[in-house]
């Protein structure tokens, strides 16, 4: 959905219960235009939006949002500043086709998001 237009997948590193992926994001993207003019931040909602694609790239097939645990933002995200950041997820092993991941978002020490969130795979 996001991949592509409001950011670009820088790499990808997966194992089998956690998995760390860097993304560049688009300053340019209509996102940003909206969310403020000249003082870009990325909402809130596009942050949880990228868990769940990444999600849906560390497993491989789809997913869709089924609930959040916990969802805190600590920091705001300005595209300009910080034009790459880290997303690192981690999860339980399970055949289960839900799944609760844990996801911090940060650059460096400065960390943007917290999650723990509910992912149906598709």
């Amino acid at each position: 959905m996001f991949d592509g237009d409001l950011y670009t997948l820088m790499s990808r590193t997966c194992g089998s219960c956690e998995a760390e992926f860097v993304i560049s994001l688009n300053v340019g993207c209509d996102i940003f235009k909206g969310h403020f003019p000249g003082s870009p931040i990325t909402p809130g909602a596009c942050m949880l939006q990228i868990a769940v694609e990444l999600c849906g790239n560390a497993f491989g097939c789809k997913c869709s949002l089924t609930g959040c645990k916990n969802l805190k933002f600590l920091q705001v995200i300005d595209p300009s500043e910080h034009p790459q950041v880290r997303y690192r997820l981690s999860w339980l092993e399970t055949e289960d086709p839900i799944r609760n991941v844990k996801i911090e978002v940060s650059d460096g020490e400065t960390v943007f998001s917290k999650m723990n969130v509910e992912v149906k795979l598709r």
